[in-house]
């Protein structure tokens, strides 16, 4: 898939269908912004940390998430990210008419309803297997390849295809509730409180204690909702706090790393190091540059 990059695109012609591929195969950070189209966004390579709305997540190959056109999103910590995007018109799609609706897994995806707040818009995504990927990705190929050849009802067919990607998706996701489910209820709190309370001392063996579970069932039940450890996710967001104040502040390094909620700064640098990918000094300039 040696695609070009390309703009996700904001509005649609009137010669449109409204619905457009964009293939980005350099995706860089950038700052918390909202489209005033819904994105389907599958990850074809790399990883980051997606931000959406005050929380935040990592990504990694074969995830596909859904932005709707209320949510402010970004990505951070970028490493070798290639994502393609759909973008399409909800509104005028009828989206909410469709059979799909029933779908548990579309309520997820889809549900204008569904997707408000923080906790639900983190939820509206899924790692997916590798047969359901290559499917999907297929199927974008395709809506791509007709919308650009445009030969007599190409619409028809885009409108086809487009609708086949919904379907796959929720019903994958149907597939990744039935086991997830207890996962993402239980954690749902412990992430709320960790998106609240990184930047203090935690004590997450306590955490699992005051969430009424034995520390293997609290962290078994974690990794499975978070696809990461407590710890780890707890360092993420200490460096993607730190991240963001030494890309928009002048002050030291050590009292980033303090403030973020490490207790010693030579910890942060090599915890730095190993997401980032480059030292705390390195990235700072970078931004500056």
């Amino acid at each position: 898939m040696s695609k070009k990059a390309s703009r996700v695109p904001s509005s649609f012609t009137k010669e449109d269908y409204p619905v457009r591929v964009t293939w980005i195969t350099k995706q860089t950070d950038n700052p918390l912004h909202r489209q005033p189209l819904w994105e389907i966004v599958l990850v074809l390579q790399g990883q980051a940390m997606h931000h959406i709305g005050q929380a935040s997540y990592p990504i990694q190959a074969r995830d596909v998430f859904v932005i709707n056109d209320k949510n402010r999103h970004s990505y951070s910590e970028s490493r070798d990210l290639r994502t393609v995007s759909v973008t399409f018109d909800y509104q005028k799609l009828k989206i909410k008419r469709w059979p799909t609706f029933i779908l548990r897994g579309f309520q997820k995806l889809f549900n204008p309803r569904a997707l408000r707040g923080q906790t639900a818009a983190t939820q509206s995504r899924l790692h997916m297997d590798e047969k359901n990927y290559f499917n999907a990705v297929a199927l974008i190929q395709e809506i791509e390849k007709t919308s650009r050849e445009r030969f007599p009802c190409w619409q028809m067919l885009v409108d086809c295809h487009f609708r086949h990607l919904v379907l796959l998706l929720s019903r994958a996701y149907d597939g990744y509730l039935r086991t997830h489910d207890e996962a993402l209820e239980r954690m749902t709190e412990a992430t709320s409180f960790l998106q609240k309370k990184f930047r203090q001392e935690v004590d997450l063996n306590q955490l699992a204690k005051d969430m009424g579970m034995s520390q293997r069932t609290f962290y078994r039940l974690f990794k499975r909702a978070t696809r990461q450890s407590p710890l780890s996710y707890l360092i993420r967001l200490r460096i993607q706090y730190a991240c963001d104040q030494l890309r928009n502040t002048d002050r030291p390094i050590t009292p980033i790393a303090f403030d973020s909620g490490f207790s010693d700064s030579n910890y942060f640098a090599r915890e730095f190091r190993k997401i980032i990918g480059e030292s705390p000094t390195a990235y700072r300039g970078r931004w500056a540059d």
